[in-house]
């Protein structure tokens, strides 16, 4: 797996995500110890590893972001996380057209960012 590069700003992109919560909240929901976010918050320290970034990114205000752009500033902020599950939760966003909700469990598996996520699906009773 490649290595991955912060590039500067990572500081300023962690406290747009964080939005109006606090420090302490925004610790909680990303499930790190709000000293160690107090850490990447500052613009000269360390910065996560994947996993931890990646949990960061999926607690963002509002929606997920990219943890790419979250990283490096680069590509889209908001990625395809949505619009990649939306066929299988048989709904639509950002103009993508959904397929017909499931009617049996299914296992899906993403890569995004370099982790693999694989979740169960399974129909609402």
């Amino acid at each position: 797996m490649a290595r991955l590069v912060y590039k500067p700003g990572f500081d300023k992109r962690l406290r747009e995500i964080q939005g109006p919560r606090t420090l302490d909240a925004f610790a909680r929901d990303s499930s790190v110890a709000a000293s160690q976010m107090s850490r990447y918050g500052d613009p000269d320290g360390p910065r996560p590893r994947r996993g931890t970034l990646a949990r960061i990114a999926n607690a963002a205000y509002e929606n997920p972001v990219n943890a790419e752009w979250l990283a490096t500033g680069e590509g889209p902020m908001r990625g395809s996380r949505i619009p990649i599950l939306d066929p299988i939760l048989g709904r639509s966003t950002a103009g993508h057209q959904a397929a017909e909700p499931v009617a049996s469990a299914q296992q899906v598996s993403l890569e995004i960012a370099g982790l693999r996520l694989t979740v169960i699906v399974e129909p609402v009773k």
